[in-house]
């Protein structure tokens, strides 16, 4: 019987971990942590809306404005009026969000590797299996 207590705690300590990693090397960027991934999936959708990456992140939306208006101040990322439904914001990356995506996505795989080292290429496969099937069940 698997200890679920214990398995909820590795759940959470994982990403605490990875976070403490990153902060370190995205210190630079004066990007936090937390807010990378909003960017990277403008990045990969230009042009997307506010709601979209909400949606991508599974986050609400008050916590992507936040992110999103704190990544435009720092000269990452456009947002412009979508002309089709004014009420709607089109995101974009500046050069600069498009540097640092192709930077920390670099960052991001060296780091994780790092902390996946301990297993085995199979192991590393299994897991990316078992984590992506455990995200697609929770979509439902």
């Amino acid at each position: 019987m698997v200890d679920m207590v214990a398995l909820a705690r590795r759940f959470a300590i994982l990403p605490r971990l990875l976070a403490r990693r990153l902060d370190t090397q995205l210190e630079p960027f004066n990007v936090a942590t937390g807010s990378y991934p909003y960017l990277l999936t403008v990045f990969y959708n230009s042009g997307c809306s506010q709601q979209l990456v909400a949606d991508k992140l599974r986050t609400d939306k008050a916590a992507v404005t936040r992110a999103l208006r704190k990544l435009e101040a720092d000269g990452y990322l456009l947002r412009s009026r979508n002309r089709d439904n004014r009420r709607e914001w089109q995101l974009t990356c500046t050069e600069q969000g498009q540097s640092f995506c192709r930077s920390v996505e670099d960052i991001v795989r060296a780091e994780l590797g790092t902390l996946l080292s301990p297993l085995s290429a199979d192991e590393q496969r299994q897991l990316a299996a078992m984590m992506a099937k455990l995200v697609v069940f929770e979509q439902r």
